[in-house]
């Protein structure tokens, strides 16, 4: 069965970059979660609430875009798990996993503001490069593609089984 490239501009969501398990660099992951949080405090900084993952989108431009009408809550820490989701821990930078682990565990930051100026002690330049560059991966990856590769291991523990 032939398989169909996606359009170029169709938006990804973050809930999708991590069933397929894209792995993303440390960098791409705080710019991702950093356009979020710039996205949310655009209008009121002090009110901003969390959608889901799934209410959250990036773009071929490299922005951040969230799903129109998604629910919200008013907890900080979605973000934390958020960041969380999209780091692959063995490339993480201690002090960054630290501050993943306590914007999950407490109520450290207040609102989204304040975590996003902790936030940005991490940020890389380029965001919009750098979202701009997970979401070509994401769109020539296939989904069956970007998931661990499990077989090979398997297939070699075999193969050492079989020798006397």
């Amino acid at each position: 069965m032939p398989t169909s490239t996606p359009p170029p501009d169709l938006p990804v969501s973050i809930a999708d970059l991590v069933s397929r398990e894209l792995p993303l660099h440390w960098s791409e992951a705080v710019a991702i979660v950093g356009g979020l949080c710039t996205v949310l405090t655009a209008n009121s900084p002090s009110e901003a609430a969390v959608p889901d993952t799934a209410d959250v989108f990036i773009t071929s431009a490299g922005a951040v875009v969230l799903r129109q009408g998604a629910r919200r809550k008013h907890d900080t820490t979605s973000l934390g798990y958020m960041l969380h989701e999209l780091l692959d821990a063995s490339s993480t930078p201690p002090p960054l996993r630290l501050f993943v682990s306590m914007s999950t565990s407490s109520n450290r930051y207040a609102s989204v503001n304040a975590l996003a100026e902790a936030l940005a002690y991490y940020e890389r330049p380029g965001r919009t490069e750098l979202i701009r560059a997970v979401h070509e991966r994401a769109l020539a990856t296939p989904a069956a593609e970007t998931q661990r590769q499990s077989e090979p291991v398997q297939k070699e523990q075999d193969e050492e089984k079989e020798e006397p």
